[in-house]
């Protein structure tokens, strides 16, 4: 688990520096987690650059299933614990041409910050959302 952890807190900082910082690990430790992880499933995760790393199409396939086993875990604990999360309802108001780049990002970030919210989607102008929302 702590290795999938390392490498979703890698692709949300964009490099080993601030993901160790994020984490509380050093960097070496965070270098020595992506590292293993790459020879465990044989795949280049990450490309090394100046200032960073860019993820690589290998690593947003992992990246997208370990966001869904760390959620699953997550919620397993909260549930053998007793502090499951009642499901809550967030509308979301988006304009046509931000939803596509922007919403599956959030979407899967809130999956694995909050999956007890479950988010629903309208499209439209900014005055008409706007409008829905003084509405209420």
């Amino acid at each position: 688990m702590r290795s999938l952890r390392v490498l979703c807190q890698i692709a949300e900082s964009g490099s080993f520096t601030a993901a160790a910082a994020q984490l509380g690990h050093t960097q070496s430790a965070v270098f020595r987690q992506a590292a293993a992880l790459e020879r465990s499933t044989g795949a280049t995760l990450f490309e090394r650059r100046p200032g960073g790393v860019r993820l690589t199409q290998s690593e947003l396939t992992l990246l997208s299933h370990a966001r869904t086993i760390l959620a699953s875990v997550d919620a397993a604990g909260r549930d053998l614990s007793g502090e499951a999360h009642r499901a809550e309802l967030v509308p979301l108001g988006m304009i046509l041409s931000a939803g596509p780049l922007l919403l599956p990002a959030a979407l899967a970030r809130l999956a694995t910050t909050a999956p007890w919210v479950r988010v629903t989607t309208r499209e439209g102008t900014t005055p008409g959302l706007a409008r829905a929302l003084r509405t209420g």
